[in-house]
């Protein structure tokens, strides 16, 4: 199925940029647009409907959104152009790589592969052509028996995701951490605090999609965009995140 003139509009459209969450020990996070409208229902076809066809239409939002974190990262000083290409290691810590944040198993069974990943290693490969080294480390893991976060306050996700995530292999020195959608920031919170206690520096984190935090519509409104508070469709790890 062809994707309609109003799904690439949307994702095609100049990058949201850094997103204000609520929880403030989250990395700085990049999202390419708002969880609303024609962006929500392509995001919802592509991770509950099956339409992995749209595959290459979310990693290009991720990866236009990904190349202001990497800027953003140099002007910073904590890489530079031979970093970021895979260049020697220097005071910044050494070369770059994409983590892509965890999905349960059972959520992997029903989808037919780690989205989530894919569009990590669909970003890693588009750097490649353009001749930077820029790895995806696929090192964290769910821990079984995670809680679900639907009706959670961002304090009440903070907590309940603390020991939720899980190191399963040695990580890169330094990372871009990737998921698809971003709510509270609490997931993101927890896979930077596991990966600097493993010796990992988390540079920041990308994501296609920014939802508001939980309450915010009602805020607006008087109700929210779903009846358990969390983005419509999202699986339970994306409280999420």
């Amino acid at each position: 199925m062809p994707w309609c003139a109003p799904c690439r509009a949307v994702l095609a459209a100049p990058p949201l940029g850094l997103v204000e969450l609520p929880v403030a020990t989250a990395p700085p996070v990049r999202a390419a647009a708002r969880y609303d409208g024609a962006a929500r229902g392509l995001l919802l076809a592509w991770k509950e409907r099956g339409r992995h066809d749209l595959s290459p239409l979310l990693a290009d939002a991720l990866r236009r959104a990904g190349a202001a974190a990497l800027d953003a990262a140099a002007d910073a000083g904590v890489m530079d152009a031979g970093l970021v290409d895979g260049g020697p290691t220097g005071a910044a810590g050494g070369p770059l790589a994409l983590v892509p944040a965890p999905s349960t198993r059972a959520a992997v069974r029903a989808r037919g592969d780690d989205l989530v990943a894919d569009l990590a290693r669909r970003w890693s490969t588009s750097l490649a052509r353009g001749g930077r080294e820029v790895p995806v480390r696929r090192v964290l893991a769910m821990r079984r028996g995670a809680g679900d976060q639907v009706g959670r306050t961002a304090a009440q996700r903070t907590a309940a995701r603390r020991g939720a995530l899980v190191v399963r292999a040695a990580p890169p020195r330094r990372c871009l951490l990737v998921d698809d959608v971003v709510t509270t920031g609490s997931t993101l919170a927890e896979a930077a605090r596991v990966l600097a206690l493993a010796g990992c520096r988390v540079e920041g984190a990308v994501v296609v999609l920014a939802a508001p935090p939980p309450g915010a519509g009602r805020r607006r409104s008087g109700r929210t965009g779903s009846r358990d508070g969390r983005p419509d469709g999202g699986d339970r790890r994306h409280d999420a995140l």
